[in-house]
């Protein structure tokens, strides 16, 4: 009898520990395959650091529905052109794209600009972790490229556009091309806005007899005809009659919009702050980085339209930027 029951027995042990090592490899593979969540510390951006191309977007930035960043405040993103072939300030369609995804999985709220000068006139309530997207220049690319990405996601934007590139596109064959009118006005049915970038003040200027350059929009310019630099009434009038035209030329061709200008290399002063105000305008875009509080009209951006910025990498910045002792000093204008 223990002749028949010792290979019976030994059979069931080899099978015991034949399953037992399935399930030891089971466990070990999905320890493996499971995503590690990854918590992010914020730490000052280093753009030439944030995150490879292909870096996946982490766990950690995942946010549900009941948890924000941040809340009464909003971040505005910056960028200018896009195209396949990348460069100092072209992103390409794939990394936009790829922007826009981790914004929506990471639980940020994009929101127009009324929404925003509501916010910054008054006050005016704005969902947590809000965000705005905001390009420069008036490039066609943006209705190429970034306005599909932008309405398969809902998303509003805002275009300030260098009016004159838009009203002449023929003065500058060699210039990357522009959008039209015709092309803006399709695009404002799907939420897009196009603002001042002045009619034509995006360029370095002369502003001394020997030949010094600055932004013409922030600077006295030099008149070589008197062998002397603009008075102050001069250099107030030029202002003055580029940005109302680019406003009427605006209001002409896209009826009513939100009064913002971006300032040409984000510079400005006190006079062309004035000059517009007495225009106007309302808001008023620079390129210095920051989260902007409520009832400030002087506003910060954040330049995404990098490609030291992966979509982790774009993360990373905003997260930074979420910390409210990081918010720039300054009075509200």
């Amino acid at each position: 009898m223990n002749k028949h029951i010792l290979p019976y027995g030994v059979a069931g042990l080899v099978f015991a520990v034949f399953l037992a090592l399935i399930v030891l490899v089971g466990v070990i593979f999905l320890h493996q395959s499971e995503p590690h969540h990854v918590l992010i510390t914020p730490t000052t951006p280093s753009l030439s650091a944030a995150s490879t191309d292909n870096e996946p977007i982490r766990r950690s930035d995942y946010l549900g529905k009941s948890r924000y960043h941040y809340r009464n405040r909003v971040l505005v993103l910056m960028y200018h052109h896009i195209d396949p072939h990348e460069g100092a300030f072209t992103i390409s369609p794939e990394r936009f794209a790829a922007q826009m995804n981790a914004l929506q999985q990471a639980g940020y709220h994009i929101i127009g600009l009324n929404k925003l000068l509501a916010f910054a006139d008054s006050g005016a309530p704005v969902p947590d972790n809000a965000v705005v997207i905001t390009f420069d220049d008036g490039y066609e690319s943006f209705y190429k490229y970034a306005y599909p990405i932008l309405r398969a996601h809902h998303y509003p934007a805002t275009n300030f556009i260098i009016v004159q590139d838009t009203d002449a596109p023929n003065l500058n064959r060699k210039a990357i091309p522009h959008l039209t009118w015709l092309e803006m006005r399709k695009m404002q049915h799907d939420g897009m806005t196009f603002c001042n970038h002045t009619y034509n003040l995006h360029y370095l200027a002369v502003v001394d007899a020997t030949g010094h350059q600055k932004p013409a929009a922030a600077n006295a310019i030099f008149l070589p005809g008197k062998g002397r630099k603009e008075t102050q009434q001069e250099y107030e009038a030029r202002i003055r009659s580029d940005l109302a035209l680019a406003e009427e030329r605006l209001e002409r061709e896209l009826g009513p919009h939100p009064k913002a200008l971006a300032f040409p290399y984000g510079a400005y002063n006190d006079t062309v702050l004035n000059v517009a105000r007495s225009l106007g305008i309302r808001l008023f875009f620079t390129v210095k980085p920051g989260i902007n509080p409520p009832d400030r009209t002087l506003l910060y951006r954040i330049n995404a339209g990098t490609t030291a910025l992966s979509a982790q990498g774009l993360l990373n910045v905003l997260r930074h930027y979420d910390q409210p002792t990081l918010t720039p000093t300054g009075s509200n204008m």
